[in-house]
């Protein structure tokens, strides 16, 4: 037994997914779930095999693992982003604007690093524009562009900020 095995299967079923070997990638993350379910790097696996989901098109199994770790009261509070962020995915991918709102919330709050907290709050202002609430998304693109974000960013904040203006306020 070594405590690095698992942690070989995650770093081998990322380095898949990264390839678009979606196949490979998922075979790595189920290998590791049933082999090693009571170590650290489950809700990584889980997370992971979601995400690989995603990008297969393969929804109805995206949702279950989705919905099977969020009914698990064991996961860690530093996961709640990287999970939040993947359900926002899977929402955006089937063009579902409107429940992905509240997953994208989850997944700003729950950010550990400032470029994902940018990055998300930019997106989440797109969905608002997406759905046709150009107020929330004028104002969150002006969140963005005070958040210092990179130039580019901050420019296309400003730019789309102005796009959405209604006429309204300053």
């Amino acid at each position: 037994y070594c405590n690095w095995i698992d942690d070989s299967y995650l770093l081998m079923g990322k380095a898949y997914y990264v390839q678009h070997d979606f196949f490979q990638a998922r075979q790595n993350f189920e290998y590791l779930l049933r082999q090693f379910p009571n170590e650290k790097t489950k809700y990584d696996a889980m997370i992971w095999l979601a995400r690989t989901h995603n990008e297969s098109r393969k929804y109805k199994n995206a949702k279950d693992m989705l919905d099977l770790i969020e009914a698990d009261r064991d996961l860690p509070k530093k996961k709640v982003g990287e999970f939040s962020a993947t359900y926002a995915d899977y929402f955006l991918k089937q063009e579902m604007y409107e429940e992905s709102v509240s997953k994208l919330r989850m997944t700003i709050k729950n950010s550990r690093r400032k470029t994902d907290r940018i990055r998300y709050s930019y997106i989440l202002a797109q969905v608002y524009e997406k759905i046709g609430n150009t107020s929330k998304a004028s104002e969150t693109y002006g969140n963005v562009a005070k958040m210092n974000p990179p130039y580019e960013m901050e420019f296309n904040s400003r730019i789309n900020m102005a796009r959405c203006y209604s006429g309204t306020g300053n």
